[in-house]
């Protein structure tokens, strides 16, 4: 019995390291098709509606000309996109003006 084992060693070894280089090629392709699913997941899952989006993207081009705009973003109007706690009030009296004559200027 032990004389079959130390004669066949050699292809039991590579038998096993084949085995091996399989399952780790295996686990690669498991682990990128994870990534990609959670990628698809995460859209559908994390996303919002299209019509709350929809509202999103007419909100801000009523106030900032969103699609139509040639220059970019103010530091003023950036923070305000980012949240009221950056805001000082007297920023906050600046973008009210600006907002304001911009959505009064779409409607007249």
């Amino acid at each position: 019995m032990l004389d079959i084992l130390l004669r066949y060693s050699p292809l039991i070894s590579a038998a096993a390291t084949l085995l091996g280089l399989l399952s780790l090629y295996l686990i690669y392709r498991q682990l990128k098709d994870s990534k990609s699913w959670n990628k698809l997941h995460f859209t559908y899952t994390f996303s919002p509606d299209s019509s709350a989006l929809e509202e999103f993207e007419i909100f801000l081009d009523e106030r900032l000309n969103l699609w139509n705009r040639d220059n970019p973003l103010t530091e003023l109007e950036v923070k305000a996109l980012i949240g009221k706690e950056h805001i000082s009030p007297e920023d906050t009296e600046k973008l009210c003006q600006t907002f304001d004559a911009s959505v009064k200027k779409k409607t007249a």
